[in-house]
């Protein structure tokens, strides 16, 4: 599995990444009304696993990729600061878009939810790696 990841790389990590981050961007930015509500749960939990997901995707694509392979014991500080900062940003946005606020509480949900992300990350590559290699 793992080698599968690695040799089809663009196909089932960078894309993925990149489309989920364009979405992710869009829907953050939107203003509340126009938000599809697909299921009925915490604003906060809702948070938490969207960046949950925007972690650990962003982990998946740093560690398969190749232009800095050198520099992958840094993947958990890269992405720990990025997609926080990116948060922090998309909170301030939300301030200035109708029927959206900038709520502290919600980034700190954006930040636990990257950690978990990591950590899943972690864990996933770690058994993939050791398991089916």
């Amino acid at each position: 599995m793992y080698n599968s990841l690695k040799k089809n790389s663009f196909f089932f990590v960078h894309l993925p990444f990149v489309i989920y981050l364009i979405v992710l961007t869009i829907l953050l930015a939107m203003p509340s009304q126009d938000l599809p509500n697909t299921f009925e749960v915490s604003d906060k939990f809702k948070h938490f696993l969207a960046f949950f997901v925007l972690s650990f995707l962003f982990s998946m694509s740093l560690h398969f990729q190749e232009i800095f392979s050198k520099n992958k014991k840094n993947i958990i500080l890269v992405v720990m600061v990025l997609a926080s900062i990116y948060g922090g940003l998309t909170e301030i946005i939300q301030a200035y878009v109708p029927g959206r606020s900038c709520e502290f509480i919600d980034w700190l949900f954006d930040i636990g939810g990257v950690l978990l992300g990591i950590l899943a990350f972690k864990l996933f590559i770690n058994n993939i790696s050791t398991r089916f290699s």
